[in-house]
C-alpha cells in the first residue's frame, strides 16, 4: 500500500513547489496569446481578408499558440515528457498543414501559367473531358467556366493545367 501511495504522492510533491511559476507562466502566456491574436486580427483587417478565411487563420493560430503555451507550462512544472508530446503534436500538425499547402501552391502556380497562356483567355469557349463552357474568370486558385445550361463550374487551376482542354471558340480579347 505504501508503494502505491508513493507512486502517486512523489510526483505531486515534486510539482507543488513549481506550481506558482507555472501559474504565472500561464497568466503571462495567456496575456501574450491575447495580444498576438489582436495583432493577427489587425493584420488580417489591414490586408482585407475575407471573414471565412480570417476565422480559419485565427482558429489555426489559436490552436498552435495554446499548444505552445501549454507545453511551456508543463515544462515549467518539470514535466518535459508532456511538453515534448505537445510540441510533437504541433510539429505533426505543421507537417499536415504543409502537405495540404502543396495543393494550394500547385493551384497558384498553375493559375499563373494559365493566365500567361496565349491560348487560354476569359471569354473563350473551352472543352475538357468533363464539361464545356465559356471562361468567365481566372483567379489565383480557380477558374470559373459557365456551361451552356447556365451552370457555373469552379475548377482548380491545376486540374486544367495538368489536364487537356480544347479551345472551341476564341472570345473577345
Amino acid at each position: 500500500m505504501d508503494s502505491v501511495y508513493n507512486a502517486f504522492a512523489n510526483p505531486v510533491i515534486h510539482v507543488l513547489p513549481k506550481l506558482p511559476n507555472a501559474v504565472l507562466a500561464l497568466m503571462v502566456g495567456y496575456l501574450a496569446l491575447f495580444v498576438i491574436k489582436i495583432m493577427i486580427k489587425w493584420a488580417l483587417r489591414l490586408v482585407r481578408v475575407e471573414k471565412a478565411v480570417k476565422q480559419m487563420i485565427l482558429s489555426l493560430a489559436s490552436v498552435v499558440l495554446w499548444a505552445i503555451l501549454l507545453a511551456l507550462v508543463f515544462q515549467s512544472l518539470g514535466l518535459p515528457q508532456v511538453a515534448l508530446a505537445l510540441s510533437g503534436s504541433v510539429a505533426i500538425f505543421g507537417i499536415l498543414l504543409a502537405s495540404g499547402a502543396n495543393f494550394l501552391v500547385s493551384d497558384i502556380l498553375s493559375g499563373l501559367f494559365l493566365a500567361k497562356d496565349p491560348d487560354f483567355r476569359i471569354g473563350e469557349t473551352i472543352k475538357t473531358a468533363d464539361f464545356e463552357g465559356v471562361v468567365e474568370r481566372i483567379d489565383l486558385r480557380k477558374i470559373r467556366v459557365r456551361s451552356k445550361d447556365g451552370h457555373l463550374h469552379i475548377i482548380p487551376n491545376s486540374f486544367l493545367d495538368k489536364g487537356q482542354f480544347i479551345v472551341l471558340d476564341v472570345g473577345k480579347k
